[in-house]
């Protein structure tokens, strides 16, 4: 991981995340929820009982094209030349988080997922455990249901998308899912832009686009001629290694003036589409983990972050940590605006797109 600031702050993680008593003398802890206890004062990217992995993440863009407006508001178009067929790739560290369900989340799924992709560069020591996982300076991100902080028992939060686990008895357990529904209303929280840099359309400098996976749940609308297969997604995980895979058809623009957030998908006069494929390899972060079960026939964990029962020895620790008032907050919740991609738009740019 081209000198990981993950591994760098090791030392800071472990020395400033001291679990000062054990939650088993803490009154106030409800065993019953899938959050840490108390005296665990993690970033609130380990706010949940489960495993945690460390590793870095290739995303590779191919392109297969796409079109240009000659003149914003006219139907004339150009073909992308610097694009058609080349690959591009960028890497970035990553902590995936395999977690405990709560008692709000709504659906069957085995476990819920908490994917975050950071610059190499990034300095963790600087989060602190009062921010929510949503407003961290991640790049990207994928939750297989919105992260709660807190539950008070008077609402539930669907799936977003659902995962299947393969019967194996024992680990590695595998799970996957096809995004059938990305896109949709009830996705909105969680869909953000994957913002990659590769060569401009008609240029040869180098620019950010902007990008969102296509699904058959709002592409139809969208303008284009052809179908693509819905995202698909996998993860096959032990107590050691994690390895994930998702692959994706994406549309992407150019040259964004702000970095795009959440739905907030820009304007621009340049649209490509492009096939993504998204790679993890990553081992166990015991410091922020709990024990995964291994010889179950799914995945579940002993507490043992935070209530000094671990039977192994601690390992690899991410991030500094710092206090935390949250434990007994309201949920942490966003709700951006509405899927942004105009169809008006899109209708006109892929009127003439071919693969």
């Amino acid at each position: 991981m081209r000198g990981s600031k993950i591994a760098q702050v090791m030392a800071l993680g472990l020395a400033s995340a001291t679990l000062t008593t054990a939650a088993a003398d803490d009154a106030s802890y409800d065993a019953s929820l899938n959050f840490r206890p108390g005296n665990v004062t993690f970033s609130d990217l380990y706010h949940w009982v489960g495993s945690y992995y460390n590793g870095s993440t290739t995303i590779e863009i191919k392109s297969f094209g796409g079109i240009a407006a000659q003149e914003e508001g006219t139907e004339d178009t150009t073909w992308c030349p610097n694009l058609k067929g080349n690959t591009y790739s960028s890497k970035f560290d990553t902590i995936l988080g395999l977690t405990e369900r709560g008692k709000y989340n709504a659906g069957s799924n085995p476990l819920n997922v908490v994917l975050t992709l950071w610059d190499p560069d990034f300095n963790f020591s600087v989060l602190n455990a009062s921010e929510e996982i949503t407003d961290l300076p991640w790049d990207w991100a994928l939750f297989s249901s919105l992260p709660l902080d807190s539950y008070n028992g008077s609402f539930t939060e669907p799936d977003l998308f659902d995962l299947t686990l393969t019967e194996t008895g024992k680990a590695p357990y595998n799970v996957s899912s096809t995004f059938t529904q990305y896109g949709s209303e009830s996705t909105f929280d969680t869909t953000y832009p994957i913002v990659f840099n590769m060569t401009s359309c008609n240029g040869t400098q180098a620019i950010d686009w902007s990008a969102y996976m296509i699904s058959n749940y709002y592409w139809p609308s969208m303008g284009s001629n052809f179908s693509y297969p819905d995202p698909t997604f996998d993860i096959v995980f032990d107590d050691k290694t994690a390895n994930l895979s998702l692959n994706a058809y994406i549309q992407a623009i150019q040259g964004c003036e702000d970095r795009p957030t959440n739905q907030d998908f820009c304007e621009a006069d340049t649209i490509i589409e492009a096939k993504m494929t998204i790679t993890f390899e990553g081992t166990i972060d015991s410091y922020h983990s709990d024990e995964l079960e291994t010889n179950g026939s799914k995945p579940s964990w002993l507490k043992t972050v935070g209530f000094n029962n671990s039977t192994k020895t601690t390992g690899n620790s991410t991030t500094g940590s710092g206090n935390s008032d949250k434990k007994n907050a309201s949920s942490g919740r966003q709700y951006p605006s509405a899927f942004p991609l105009a169809a008006g738009i899109i209708a006109v740019l892929f009127s003439s797109l071919y693969i």
